[in-house]
């Protein structure tokens, strides 16, 4: 029982040693990626949120008063306003084409998703009011991206002039009572990470609208909260998705999150601090086996086991820096394995390192450490892992003999006779 208390001991303190470097490791990859993500928002702009154009009724002029003179002039009538109010301005009609071309791009040790989005969208407005007058359409660029290239707003194909200011593009569009004007609304711009289309400020209702969204990647996923589309199925470049709504009443909007890779530095992170679960895996297999086949293991060899495999959490977290992932993940497995396996050949023959040392710590050190790359999979992993060791190591130590007997507890032996055999059946020892 002792020997078992100082493995633990020794469990315990490469435990606290995995703890250290895996909150040195989240430290050194928040503050990197705070950094890269501001540069790479710098470049490309913020998530891009698009939307229908927003409406008001454009301030009255101001009023004049004429000032009498020598020769009195009758006072001509001030120029007034069209009584014309925004709630009167409905939007009717929506049809937006959205195109995504994205492409990973690297900033230190992070990746981030950038994209260029091409975006295409006619809007039918109804004027339910009695008198006619001019509404202002406003789009807020602030939102919508990083640069527009292409710029342009267009009624019955002749352009619309407009204006920008404190980050809007401004038009205004005269109606006449009962009327119903189509416009059109085109640009290009960059955003990261994703991308939206508020359909209303709020809670509202959305009338006879319709959005196709075309990507050049198939790894679509919607965030919470996001409306569902129609219809959606991926093609030969990408993928295809569609929301179609006769009259929708919701405070949802519509959005998609663009494919993520995996960032080296959390990555590095999440695995070390699982690698003492993988090092409970490994020393209780290595001493099941090691009590099976009678090999005989001292506390000091569990200090090195444990050292050597730390190794490779340490090595992987500093060559991340340097080389691509899956390089680092494989010198780092390989460096590890050899240092445990070579120093258990010198200690139990190379039959037990090989076989057993080195089948163990690739399976609970690599193969668990892998499944991180495989989002989601990590727990499957040990779960099955472990009910794999599980099974293995008690069809192993079925038949072992765990203790000897007490000797209170062992069978007296019977007296035999001279020339002849014992009184009863034998005895068993």
């Amino acid at each position: 029982m002792n020997r078992f208390f100082q493995v633990g001991v020794v469990w315990v303190g490469c435990a606290v040693a995995w703890m250290i470097l895996g909150g040195t490791l989240e430290v050194r990859s928040d503050g990197a990626w705070s950094s890269a993500r501001d540069s790479v928002a710098h470049l490309w702009g913020p998530a891009a949120v698009h939307g229908p154009p927003l409406l008001s009724v454009p301030p009255p002029p101001a009023v004049h008063e004429w000032e009498s003179t020598e020769v009195q002039q009758p006072n001509p009538q001030p120029m007034q306003p069209s009584p014309i109010r925004a709630e009167d301005v409905r939007l009717v009609g929506s049809d937006v084409a959205v195109h995504l071309d994205h492409e990973q791009r690297q900033r230190g040790l992070n990746w981030f998703p950038t994209y260029e989005a091409s975006f295409d969208g006619t809007f039918t407005h109804r004027y339910v009011g009695e008198t006619p007058g001019n509404v202002r359409f406003s789009i807020d660029l602030t939102r919508a991206g990083k640069g527009f290239d292409g710029f342009s707003v267009t009624r019955d194909g002749r352009p619309i002039d407009f204006t920008t200011t404190n980050g809007l593009a401004v038009y205004e569009i005269a109606f006449e009572p009962g009327e119903e004007i189509t416009h059109h609304i085109e640009f290009a711009t960059r955003g990261v990470e994703s991308w939206s289309y508020d359909l209303t400020q709020g809670t509202g209702s959305v009338e006879d609208f319709r959005l196709t969204l075309t990507t050049d990647f198939a790894d679509i996923d919607f965030p919470e909260g996001a409306l569902s589309p129609t219809e959606h199925a991926e093609t030969g470049e990408g993928w295809r998705g569609e929301w179609r709504f006769t009259h929708l009443l919701s405070a949802d909007d519509i959005a998609v999150e663009l494919p993520r890779r995996l960032n080296p530095g959390p990555l590095a992170a999440k695995i070390t601090f699982f690698g003492p679960v993988g090092l409970l895996f490994f020393f209780f297999v290595v001493a099941m086996v090691a009590r099976v086949r009678q090999v005989s293991l001292h506390p000091m060899h569990y200090f090195f086991l444990g050292t050597g495999f730390f190794a490779f959490h340490l090595l992987f977290a500093y060559l991340v820096d340097l080389l691509p992932l899956f390089a680092s993940f494989g010198i780092a497995a390989a460096v590890s394995v050899f240092l445990v396996v070579s120093y258990v050949r010198l200690v139990a023959g190379a039959r037990f390192a090989f076989r057993v040392v080195g089948s163990a710590q690739l399976l609970y050190l690599v193969l668990f450490s892998a499944s991180f790359f495989l989002d989601g999979m990590t727990g499957l992993a040990i779960t099955l892992g472990a009910i794999g060791t599980l099974y293995v190591m008690m069809q192993m130590s079925a038949r072992t003999q765990w203790g000897e007997p007490k000797e209170e507890d062992a069978p007296e032996p019977r007296a035999v006779p001279r020339g002849g055999e014992p009184e009863g059946p034998p005895a068993v020892f």
